[in-house]
Formats: C-alpha cells, structure tokens, sequence
C-alpha cells in the first residue's frame, strides 16, 4: 500500500503527464482532421494511436488523481467502479489498441517503401477497426476478476484459480508487446534494408528521386523512434504485471509497479513531440492550429507522409489527391 506522501506524488505527476497527453494528441486529431491534405493512410493511423493514447491518460485519473480526492466505495459498488474505472481496464484497451496500431503503421512503412503505394481506404478502416476488437478480446478477460480490497485501498485481480492469472499474464506479454514488437522489428528492419537498397540506385542528378528517397528516411525514422519509445516505455509494466504472478516478492501494486504505470503515461506523451521534431510539414501545421505567427502565411501542403505525394509524382509525372483516391 502506498504511503500518503507517495499516493500525492503520484497524483502530481500524472496530473502532468495527462494534461500533455490530452493536449498533444488532441492537436495530433485536429491537425489531421481539419487539413484536407493530412488525410492519408499514415495519418489516419497516427490519429488512431492519438486516440489510443488519449484513453490510456484519460483512464488513469481516476486511479490516480480522482481517488485522492474521493473515497472508492466498497462492497458490490467498488467492484464495479474497479472495474470499469479505478481497475484500468480501458487504460489497458488503449494500449492494446496502441499497439496493434503501431504494427499496422509499420507494416505500411514497410509496404509504401517497398511497393512505393498505399493501403486502400477500405483495408485502412478494416485496420482501425480491427485495432479496438483486438484489444477489447485481449484486456476483457480481468474484467471478470477485478474486485475492490479494502485493506489496501486497490483494485486487485480476484482469480477463480491462480492458473488462469498465470496463463492469462503470459498470454498478454505476448499479444501485448513480444509479438508487436518482433512483428514491427521485422517491418522496420526490411523498410530500412530497402531504402538502403535504393540509396545505391540514386543518381545525384535526379534530385526528385532524391527528395522523394529523403522522405522516405524521415517518415520511417520518426516510426522506428515512436517504436523504439514504446517499447521501452511498456516493457517495465508488461513485466511487473508478470512478475505480480510468478514471484510472490513482487507486490502487486507496490512503488515500483505504479513507477512502471509512469512510464506508461510517458510514451503515450511522448509521439506529438517526435511529430513535431520529425515532420515539418506536421510543426508547420501545429503551429497554424495553434496560433503561432509565422513570417509567411504560405503553409505547404505535403503530409506527415510527405513521401507518398513526392515518391509517387516523379514516378508518375504528377501530384496525388488525399488518400481516398488511391489503392493498392
């Protein structure tokens, strides 16, 4: 059980971190939906993983603020609220949906790299949606277990059996992040290995190819870096979660399993600063949102996909429209 001084704390730095995950990724959506031309597959999933992000922040409050200004109530009540509320569970959905996200954009990083075009609208749609049923079948199962223990003032996991946590722990550290994880090492690794393929092959006479190839880089660096974050930034939590079960030590709901929940919230913060950093067609934008005075009122219009507009007008001698007229 948390001290008063500790339970403040965190209450403190999550009240942070969920103001700068609702701003950021609130921003991500609006750019993406108020700019016609930031309407392309990539940006779509980018706005679905905003949304994942948002409801991991949004669904921490009342774990860790809202409950240090109002007692959880017990009995049949606080099972409920534990589990639709305190207990996490639409945290965990989000990040499920996270990433389930995060392996689709990396594998249409992979596709526009190597095939040098989009998935189809209709396919898009199929993802995003497949993304939330995912993620629902996979973090609905604690739902059942989750009960409100008093004495430790925390939502706990009340199993009929302690094979099934185990079974159950296991089985989310794979579908939650080994499988993402080598599934999007995989993508990202044969994206780089292709472009390095077509580096060799552009002259330096064809500037266009060029600029197309440098695209290309940047997108697929900004992808690798909002990756690599996630990955270290989930990796303390999938394993405390599977630690709680295996070793007794290991208290379920101690300092050092709510520091990895930290860690949590910090990814979901993190991917509109790397946005901004990496795309800036994507700062410019944010910036007009925003507010922010610039010496020109002129905003371009390519993409945080700036690649698929460049790469695909110099093979075809023209520009492209947003995302809904092509296809694969």
């Amino acid at each position: 059980m948390l001290t008063s001084l500790e339970a403040t704390a965190l209450a403190v730095v999550f009240g942070v971190l969920v103001f700068v995950d609702l701003v950021g990724n609130s921003l991500v959506c609006y750019v993406i939906l108020k700019n016609h031309h930031m309407r392309t597959p990539m940006n779509y999933l980018l706005a679905n993983l905003a949304v994942a992000d948002i409801l991991v922040a949004v669904f921490l409050t009342p774990q860790y603020i809202f409950r240090r200004l109002f007692s959880h109530p017990a009995g049949v009540a606080g099972d409920f609220v534990c589990k639709f509320f305190t207990g996490g569970f639409l945290t965990w959905l989000g990040g499920a949906a996270s990433a389930f996200t995060l392996v689709a954009i990396s594998f249409e990083r992979h596709y526009v790299v190597h095939h040098n075009r989009h998935i189809t609208s209709r396919k898009l749609k199929a993802v995003i949606a497949a993304s939330w049923v995912y993620a629902l079948v996979v973090e609905l199962p604690p739902v059942i277990a989750y009960q409100y223990n008093s004495i430790g003032d925390f939502c706990v996991e009340a199993w009929p059996s302690s094979t099934y946590p185990k079974v159950y722990t296991v089985i989310t550290f794979l579908l939650d992040f080994g499988i993402p994880t080598a599934l999007m090492t995989y993508f990202h690794a044969r994206a780089v290995q292709t472009l390095r393929q077509q580096t060799k092959h552009v002259t330096n006479h064809n500037s266009q190819q060029f600029a197309a190839l440098n695209a290309k880089k940047r997108v697929t660096i900004m992808v690798v870096i909002v990756t690599a974050i996630y990955s270290a930034c989930w990796l303390p939590d999938v394993t405390s979660y599977l630690l709680a079960y295996y070793h007794p030590e290991f208290r379920y709901g101690s300092v050092l399993y709510h520091t990895a929940v930290v860690f949590v919230c910090v990814s979901s913060c993190v991917n509109p600063f790397v946005y901004s950093w990496q795309s800036g067609s994507f700062r410019r934008h944010l910036k007009k949102a925003i507010g922010w005075k610039q010496g020109s009122n002129q905003i371009t219009t390519t993409t945080l996909q700036e690649v698929c507009n460049q790469s695909r007008s110099s093979a075809q001698g023209k520009s492209l429209g947003p995302a809904n007229n092509e296809s694969v």
